[in-house]
């Protein structure tokens, strides 16, 4: 029978908050201890704390040899005189020894406190092994004097290795994504259980395990449990798919708890914060794609008026909001490849006072563009974001979809649009050529028209004229050698401009044409700015457009020229001079125009032929 120590104690709590520490695999600074014994403390004795299996009490040193304890101090620091001051304290792995060294015998009843910094086991220890056990031996350590022994608590069992990671294609908050959840268990069990904590709004509604062996057998918006073969120590990896995700975004907490079959809880982790962060969310309010002929329409009166071309630059206007605010020296990147992002004239606005918000690019390439903010950008404001860009060679809107990310050297954006805004709809650059066999002033002449649609095929083309020329009310000559046109109509003019409608055979124009022949009426000089524009159309929409900027050139008839007496009001002899390469045979005309402020009269005996034979008469039609 051996002696009972007077007291043996401990306390695991916190001294300020008076929390436990009972979770598995964490620490337990600072646990609290008392000693009394009923017999003296000799020199050369020895006192030896056991603890319960798997604790350690050690510190840092060599591995299997005795060393200091973990952050040992006696309690209260000030009373350190009146209990072992000159005694040697050591620890290896889970026993603590002192060795009584002091001059003169400690008292017996003398009550000794101290702390000292542990770590708890993964989980409680079997119950014959979870004790506290403090004894005091003799100078030859042998012969035990006193000892006691107290319970030890009850450990919850942690999961530990936890993550708990968004991989879906989707990352917004809101949307329905993808978590991938892996542990390693401390015991075995047959279900998990995933609870979402923050931020609100994740809903497991109608989600599935996709893993291998796993299955969704129950869920309770932010609460899912999937049924999974679960043992100790061999990490658990499970995918749920259909999620969707919490509101706002932000920081993440989850529970995770694995339990039996019937309903035991086993494991867990609780206020897990070790995931990921949720992404805002980047709404696009509104796009545009400007050209840059719709930039400067003066200068571009009928360019201005169609779409951009593939290939051909343009400015293009995000307009969007945010809902987690973005701070100074954060980035944002746009991205939308094949789309060619240029960083100069890049800038930020506030959409409700045009006020720049300072940003500089620090990377343009493979499509996509990063600059760093040098303000901030407030959750739920409307902001523009402006990039010059070299459209690329798809037309499709879903050809090149654009990204906005939020970022700030994190795994994951801050906000982001996942990459679901829809680029624009492009055309193509069709080609056209105009030529004539002759083209004189004032007359109505037949015109080559060569259309290659590239890789469109329209239904209908709209062919606009440079100023000054016009078309008939039916300006078709021929369809082409393959009747590629079945029609040409003069339409209300564009811009000022003489416009006809060319309308294709059915199934569009998919080719070059070939001698298609339309009648144009020719001005009294060649226009200044010579450019004829083509537009081709479906029934719907635009699909292409491109211009011929050579046109037709107006060739005067040589050595024309007038006489006359240019004094005002007084009536005089006009004379007309020409030299022409035509012959004009009988029943031809000549056509002569002047302007309206003067009065000509030429029939009868006013005509004098001078060097025109045969019957010459002459008709005045005044405008």
């Amino acid at each position: 029978v051996q002696n009972r120590m007077a007291q043996f104690m401990y306390r695991n709590e916190d001294p300020v908050t008076n929390q436990g520490y009972f979770k598995g695999v964490s620490d337990v600074p600072g646990l609290y201890f008392e000693m009394q014994f009923p017999a003296k403390l000799e020199r050369g004795e020895m006192i030896r704390i056991q603890a319960p299996s798997g604790f350690n009490f050690a510190g840092s040193g060599r591995p299997g040899a005795p060393a200091p304890c973990g952050g040992f101090r006696w309690e209260p620091l000030s009373e350190a005189q009146y209990y072992l001051p000159n005694s040697l304290v050591q620890c290896e792995g889970e026993f603590m020894h002192f060795m009584v060294q002091e001059p003169k015998a400690i008292p017996e009843m003398r009550l000794i406190k101290f702390r000292v910094d542990t770590r708890n086991p993964p989980k409680t220890p079997h119950i014959m092994d979870n004790f506290w056990v403090c004894t005091h031996f003799d100078t030859t350590g042998t012969i035990v004097k006193a000892t006691s022994a107290v319970e030890s608590w009850v450990i919850l069992p942690q999961l530990y290795n936890v993550a708990v990671l968004l991989t879906g294609a989707q990352k917004a908050e809101g949307t329905r994504s993808t978590l991938s959840i892996s542990f390693m268990p401390v015991s075995d069990a047959d279900q998990l259980q995933l609870i979402a904590r923050l931020p609100t709004g994740f809903d497991f509604t109608g989600c599935l395990a996709t893993s291998v062996g796993h299955e969704v057998i129950s869920t309770a918006v932010e609460n899912v449990n999937v049924r999974a073969s679960i043992y100790a120590d061999t990490q658990v990896d499970v995918v749920i798919e259909g999620i969707a995700l919490g509101l706002v975004g932000g920081a993440t907490e989850f529970d995770l708890v694995t339990k039996l079959n019937n309903g035991v809880q086993m494991d867990e982790s609780l206020g897990f914060r070790g995931g990921f962060r949720l992404p805002g969310r980047v709404t696009v309010l509104q796009k545009r794609l400007t050209s840059k002929y719709s930039q400067d329409p003066q200068r571009y009166p009928v360019s201005s008026l169609w779409d951009t071309r593939m290939g051909e630059s343009g400015t293009v206007e995000l307009d969007f909001r945010l809902t987690v605010l973005m701070d100074r020296q954060q980035m944002i990147r746009v991205r939308a490849p094949p789309y060619d992002l240029r960083q100069e004239n890049f800038r930020i606005t506030r959409v409700a006072t045009s006020i720049l918000v300072t940003a500089e690019v620090i990377s343009a390439s493979s499509g996509g563009l990063v600059a760093k903010l040098g303000a901030p950008l407030w959750a739920d404001t409307p902001y523009r974001v402006s990039v010059d860009v070299i459209c690329p060679l798809v037309p499709s809107p879903t050809d090149a979809m654009w990204t906005i990310d939020l970022l700030d050297g994190g795994a994951l954006p801050v906000n982001t649009n996942d990459g679901l805004t829809e680029g624009f709809q492009l055309v193509d650059r069709i080609e056209v050529q105009l030529s004539v066999a002759r083209s004189p002033p004032m007359a109505f002449v037949p015109a080559v028209v060569n259309i290659d649609p590239k890789s469109t095929r329209p239904e209908h083309f709209i062919l606009i004229a440079p100023l000054g020329f016009s078309f008939p009310a039916d300006c078709l000559v021929s369809g082409g050698l393959n009747g590629e046109i079945t029609s040409c109509q003069r339409i209300s003019d564009l811009r000022g401009r003489a416009a006809a409608k060319l309308m294709a055979r059915p199934g569009g124009l998919g080719a070059r044409t070939e001698y298609v022949t339309i009648r144009i009426h020719t001005p009294a000089q060649s226009a200044a700015e010579p450019t004829w524009y083509i537009e081709g159309r479906s029934a719907t929409r635009q699909l292409g457009w491109g211009t011929d900027p050579v046109g037709v050139e107006i060739r005067q008839m040589l050595g024309a020229g007038v006489l006359y007496p240019g004094v005002p009001s007084i009536s005089g002899t006009m004379v007309f001079r020409f030299l022409t390469s035509e012959k004009i045979e009988s029943g031809g005309r000549l056509e002569v125009g002047y302007p309206t402020s003067i009065t000509v009269n030429c029939d009868g005996a006013f005509l004098h032929k001078i060097a025109l034979e045969g019957d010459v008469r002459c008709t005045n039609s005044p405008r």
